[in-house]
C-alpha cells in the first residue's frame, strides 16, 4: 500500500431533506426533557418553601 493508495477517498455524500428531517427531530426531542427539568427546578422551590412554611434560607 502506497501513500497514493492511502490518498484516495470516496466524496462525502450530501444529505437530503429525508435525512434531515429525523436527525432534527432527535434533536429536538433531546431537548424538551432538559427544558422541562429546569422549569421544574425554578417553579417548584417557591412553592415548596411556601407549603412548608420555611425560611428563605432553608432549601439551600
Amino acid at each position: 500500500m502506497g501513500l497514493r493508495s492511502l490518498s484516495r477517498h470516496q466524496p462525502a455524500q450530501r444529505l437530503n431533506s429525508a435525512t434531515h428531517m429525523p436527525v432534527l427531530a432527535a434533536c429536538c426531542l433531546s431537548v424538551l426533557p432538559v427544558s422541562l427539568d429546569v422549569t421544574i427546578l425554578n417553579v417548584a422551590p417557591p412553592s415548596m418553601q411556601q407549603d412548608l412554611n420555611s425560611s428563605v434560607s432553608g432549601p439551600q
